[in-house]
């Protein structure tokens, strides 16, 4: 339970605290804000594994409905997305296309589109933690997993020099 409460009082710590206001005004504290998410309470929160317990307070009559035959697809889905090499991707198409100027310019100007690069953050980098973490089936393992980490740091860490280095704003004031 101590994982599980840090990772939901980290997210709230960066969506609904004063950081979240300086974030609407400063981009470092935006930054922030966004490793805080993608970094920090997704880790928390995958660590816990507290899906399946957390399922046990749903109401009977709905548990029992999401143990239906309709789940299977959706264990496929889960299966396909958590191997650590396909959630790697889906964080890294997910991280750049979020900070693309244009995509990240609307999040700004639009709480809606906040909201959803937020919400795409969040589930991007719980199916990596989860990978990383997790991982299982054939040709996955803690090997992976360790060079899956490896290519998500190069990643994040071009992105991050790319916008550093660049000789203009990426994005409007």
């Amino acid at each position: 339970p101590t994982l599980f409460l840090s990772g939901w009082s980290v997210l709230t710590l960066s969506l609904v605290s004063p950081l979240h206001e300086a974030g609407e005004r400063s981009f470092t504290m935006h930054m922030i804000e966004h490793e805080l998410i993608m970094l920090v309470a997704t880790l928390l929160l995958a660590s816990s594994a507290a899906g399946g317990v957390l399922a046990w307070g749903l109401p009977r009559s709905l548990r029992l409905g999401l143990a239906g035959s309709w789940k299977y697809p959706l264990q496929s889905l889960w299966r396909i997305l958590t191997e650590p090499v396909t959630a790697t991707a889906v964080q890294a198409v997910v991280m750049w296309a979020w900070h693309a100027p244009a995509l990240f310019d609307r999040a700004l100007d639009s709480s809606g589109w906040h909201i959803a690069q937020h919400s795409c953050f969040f589930i991007s980098s719980l199916l990596f933690w989860w990978a990383m973490l997790h991982p299982r089936g054939r040709g996955s393992g803690y090997g992976v997993s360790a060079a899956c980490l490896f290519a998500a740091s190069l990643i994040g860490g071009a992105l991050g020099a790319l916008m550093s280095f660049s000789s203009s704003p990426w994005y409007a004031d």
